[in-house]
């Protein structure tokens, strides 16, 4: 099953952090430059439907964006291999340490529908890239909101 999880520090407010999150999840392409043909599909009070080409494939994910816990969810929808979610969350330092930095978290778990042989290749082929694209994610909204931080010069 494709799975990867990454987490890194960042320096930047909670407000500029979730500001990124959530204009990335409106906005993909903005972010990854191997998006193409995005569009929302609808809005929800508490999410979107997004679809969008990702190296050539065709996702279609639910997101339900909570603003109170700092999480995005996404939910595979009618994918024609895989069933699963992705996650991104900020985590906040505790009241015992509260100098501490922000923490980003992306998690990917995705199943194949079955067992077919080509549920089997896409995933293993997937799996070799995951670890990469899921640490390259969290970086790229890192690096966006410590630069949306910095004071100007």
């Amino acid at each position: 099953m494709p799975h990867a999880i990454y987490s890194a520090q960042v320096n930047a407010p909670l407000e500029t952090l979730w500001s990124v999150m959530v204009d990335k999840a409106k906005n993909p392409g903005k972010y990854n430059t191997s998006v193409q043909d995005y569009q929302v599909l609808e809005e929800y009070a508490d999410g979107l439907l997004r679809q969008m080409r990702n190296k050539g494939k065709l996702i279609k994910e639910r997101l339900t964006i909570d603003p109170v816990k700092y999480e995005i969810m996404h939910a595979l929808v009618d994918h024609p291999i895989f069933v699963g979610r992705a996650f991104n969350a900020i985590l906040q330092p505790t009241e015992v340490n509260p100098s501490d930095p922000l923490i980003l978290t992306y998690a990917l778990d995705w199943q194949p529908h079955n067992d077919s042989a080509e549920a089997m290749e896409v995933e293993a082929a997937m799996q070799k890239e995951l670890n990469g694209v899921i640490k390259t994610a969290v970086f790229n909204t890192k690096n966006a909101a410590e630069q949306q931080a910095e004071p100007s010069q």
